[in-house]
């Protein structure tokens, strides 16, 4: 009997130690088709897209030279540490201070909007919503397969961060 549980338990274990790590799913992101898409060339500034939002952030969407995109935003951001001005959805920092760098000039992406970019291998939206909501997202396909979701939404009802494998 000893031995059938040592069997057993040990079956178990293995079992679990090669089952995939659970990834927790991203954060609820703003529903895509709620949203009316804009042309990214209508906000395009050299080789970024480049909006500001109605809450005064900047925000930028840069193609997938490398492989990754980058998106960024920049500016007061709501619900956040103090000395925080910048999100990414791409650096690893996620969060941080760079010194201010706001194109005026950018158009204002209005609420209940959407831009989306599509590169080598990637696809990256953003949005503004209501109540100084803003939310970018990049899908990441890798040409082995699988992939990798990454995002921020930067709300007055909280702002987080994510990476999840796909």
């Amino acid at each position: 009997m000893r031995r059938y549980l040592t069997t057993a338990a040990g079956a178990l274990v293995g079992s679990l130690c090669l089952a995939p790590a659970a990834v927790a799913d991203a954060p609820d992101f703003p529903d895509l088709s709620t949203y009316q898409a804009d042309s990214p060339a209508s906000y395009k500034q050299g080789t970024v897209t480049e909006f500001r939002t109605p809450n005064g952030l900047l925000c930028r969407m840069q193609p997938d030279i490398t492989g990754t995109a980058a998106f960024w935003c920049y500016g007061n951001l709501p619900a956040v540490p103090a000395g925080v001005n910048v999100v990414s959805g791409t650096d690893f920092k996620r969060w941080g201070f760079l010194p201010p760098d706001v194109n005026k000039n950018a158009p204002i992406l209005p609420p209940m909007h959407s831009l989306t970019t599509t590169g080598r291998q990637t696809t990256t939206s953003c949005v503004v919503g209501q109540d100084g909501l803003t939310a970018c997202k990049s899908v990441i396909s890798y040409s082995a397969g699988g992939g990798e979701e990454t995002g921020f939404v930067a709300s007055p009802q909280g702002s987080r961060v994510w990476r999840t494998k796909l």
